[in-house]
């Protein structure tokens, strides 16, 4: 699969995925705070295990899928309560994402195990951000835009 340089968020949507299974409608995040959306592959685990009296060697790799992360800036009641739950207690969440860069393909994300944590900063320059990750635990999908 190729991909074409990436530039810039444009939005980020997310939906969170009922118990029913039904398809979930798509809301934006809001802002996004500049520097923080990435997508990543994560590391495979790896387990070498070497036998002590031959040459012997038997190494294992496992993959781990992709991993999403950004931050949102300055979030509403509405989307601290999606992320977080009604009383901000936090916990994951499965949820379906889809990222529109300024120049690129669209990601898709069809599930991922989601959590998100408060951060705030309390000084004349803070800010509250509510910073997410997201690991994939279904497929994803390159677009291009409409």
């Amino acid at each position: 699969m190729t991909i074409n340089a990436t530039l810039g968020v444009k939005s980020i949507k997310y939906a969170v995925i009922p118990a029913t299974g039904q398809t979930p409608a798509v809301a934006s995040v809001g802002d996004v705070y500049q520097d923080t959306a990435n997508f990543v592959t994560n590391d495979p685990t790896v387990t070498e295990h070497i036998s002590e009296t031959s040459s012997k060697k038997i190494v294992m790799s496992t993959k781990n899928g992709h991993k999403l992360t950004f931050s949102i800036m300055d979030p509403t009641d509405t989307i601290m309560k999606a992320f977080l739950g009604d009383d901000y207690s936090g916990g994951a969440k499965e949820m379906k994402f889809e990222v529109e860069p300024e120049k690129g393909k669209i990601l898709t994300i069809d599930s991922a195990s989601t959590r998100a944590k408060i951060n705030t900063t309390y000084s004349a320059k803070g800010i509250t951000l509510l910073d997410v990750e997201a690991d994939t635990t279904g497929a994803i999908h390159y677009a291009d835009p409409a």
